[in-house]
């Protein structure tokens, strides 16, 4: 059994008997991670004050090659992000896309580049001058990092630019009307958010802002796309949707 240091972010904690917590960590060596915190709903411990979900934590921990639980043995914060637990746009934000990590990520696999992605989405939300309109950037960023970024560019039958008024589930593109084929898996969207989202991108992260009228057509359509791909429900979603509204 080896023992590290490591930093992570908090994903879920739940109980375990009377005194501990399993808490999921998405770690910067280690991916995601459970630990098993034991004996830390104790009054006398100040330790699981800092294991709030999506707090930024430094922890030490033993971890035995092969085991799928590792045992906590410090934790430090490093960020508590207190303006999203103030605010429901920004919590619910956080939510889905935790629950996305969650789903998406294998367990025991290190991704620099996510835990990177993370943390700038964090350090942006915390800002007072945050605002909605640069959230689609961070979705359609995380969804390609998990490998799962859909195609927004084109119809996937013909090529054409135009009337890209549905989505094909199955291909993870758009079809265009006269393409389209009558499907559960091909699904409406409204025309403008293509065309709204392929000209916000740009090549410098969160730079994509999307009018805050399309934010609920935006996470509708994430939320379809993603639920397909992961073959789960993601349930912070319609929580999302409501926000945004």
């Amino acid at each position: 059994m080896s023992l590290f240091n490591d930093e992570g972010f908090v994903i879920t904690r739940s109980e375990w008997k009377e005194s501990s917590l399993i808490v999921r960590f998405f770690t910067r060596e280690h991916g995601k991670l459970n630990f098993m915190a034991k004996g830390i709903r104790r009054a006398k411990t100040r330790i699981g004050s800092f294991l709030d979900s999506f707090s930024r934590v430094k922890i030490i921990y033993y971890l035995k090659q092969g085991n799928d639980l590792a045992s906590l043995k410090e934790a430090f914060t490093i960020n508590l992000y207190p303006s999203l637990r103030a605010d429901l746009r920004r919590f619910a934000a956080v939510s889905f896309y935790f629950e996305i990590l969650d789903i998406g990520l294998a367990p025991h696999e290190r991704h620099e580049d996510i835990f990177s992605l993370t943390s700038e989405f964090l350090d942006t939300i915390d800002k007072p001058e945050w605002v909605a309109e640069s959230l689609p950037w961070y979705f359609l960023e995380i969804a390609g990092r998990l490998g799962y970024a859909p195609r927004l560019e084109k119809c996937f039958v013909c090529g054409t630019s135009q009337n890209l008024a549905h989505f094909d589930l199955d291909a993870g593109q758009c079809v265009c009307q006269n393409c389209r084929k009558d499907s559960e898996k091909v699904i409406p969207m409204p025309q403008y958010l293509a065309s709204e989202i392929k000209g916000g991108v740009s090549n410098e992260g969160g730079s994509i802002a999307l009018p805050s009228h399309a934010l609920p057509d935006f996470f509708h359509f994430m939320k379809d796309f993603l639920e397909y791909r992961f073959e789960k429900r993601i349930k912070s979603g319609d929580f999302l949707i409501t926000q945004m509204a």
